[in-house]
């Protein structure tokens, strides 16, 4: 949780300028954040912040560009009723386990909300400060113990690349272990220089494998490798097209 400074500069840049219960405080002329709001949320209330409230700031690291709409949920257990919050898409949170009649109508209601999540920021307001279930007061909510839970979001740029593979092409193979070792050497030796092929390669039927593929720049310098989940033969009287994708 995050201190009160924190809690009033985010009243005063957010809520101002469309909350009735700030209507008191001095508030903002600048239509802009009204209209932000409303671009970047829409159906996204405000009119029910209050002068204090709870502020739960999540760590970047553990939702990556943003929480992923409709997906966040808080279970509160320390209060004398077990709370249940959802959001609703629009940037809204409500109790799922208040026992009034918004929640089982319409969640995303300006008059069902308790509070507000900034799925880009990792904030979580909870801003009502009545009691809509039992003796439970929303002011105490992530007071004690609680837990979390949301969907992250990151944005993964994917790179399509097509290998063609004409007749005739890439049908002889450079690997080593093909070689017969030369005189005086031994078999399968990191350096055998040896021009003589094993018998078993020099057959017509005899044909390489791709198990690996390689990408390469203008230099010739492999920038990736591109593993076939299972090893394809190459024949000589076919086209074949490899589809490699990488993400960036």
């Amino acid at each position: 949780k995050e201190s009160r400074s924190y809690y009033d500069s985010l009243r005063s840049l957010l809520y101002l300028s469309g909350s009735k219960i700030s209507q008191t405080e001095s508030r903002f002329t600048n239509p802009a954040l009204t209209t932000v709001n409303d671009f970047l949320f829409p159906g996204f209330h405000t009119e029910k912040f209050h002068k204090t409230g709870s502020i739960l700031s999540i760590n970047s690291h553990y939702y990556g560009e943003s929480i992923k709409r409709k997906s966040f949920e808080l279970i509160d257990n320390s209060t004398s009723k077990t709370v249940y919050i959802k959001d609703d898409g629009f940037g809204n949170l409500y109790a799922a386990s208040a026992s009034v009649s918004q929640s089982n109508l319409n969640p995303s209601s300006s008059l069902n909300y308790v509070g507000n999540i900034l799925y880009g920021e990792g904030l979580v307001v909870i801003t009502e400060t009545g009691s809509w279930s039992s003796s439970i007061d929303y002011t105490d909510i992530t007071s004690g113990q609680f837990s979390i839970h949301f969907d992250s979001m990151d944005t993964i740029y994917t790179s399509g690349y097509s290998c063609n593979v004409a007749p005739n092409e890439f049908n002889n193979s450079s690997n080593p272990t093909l070689k017969a070792p030369a005189s005086g050497g031994v078999a399968f030796s990191s350096i055998n220089r040896s021009r003589i092929i094993r018998s078993f390669a020099t057959s017509s039927k005899f044909t390489p494998v791709v198990s690996e593929i390689g990408l390469y720049n203008d230099k010739y310098e492999c920038l990736a490798i591109a593993k076939l989940s299972q090893p394809v033969k190459i024949r000589n009287d076919i086209d074949y097209t490899f589809k490699v994708k990488l993400d960036m």
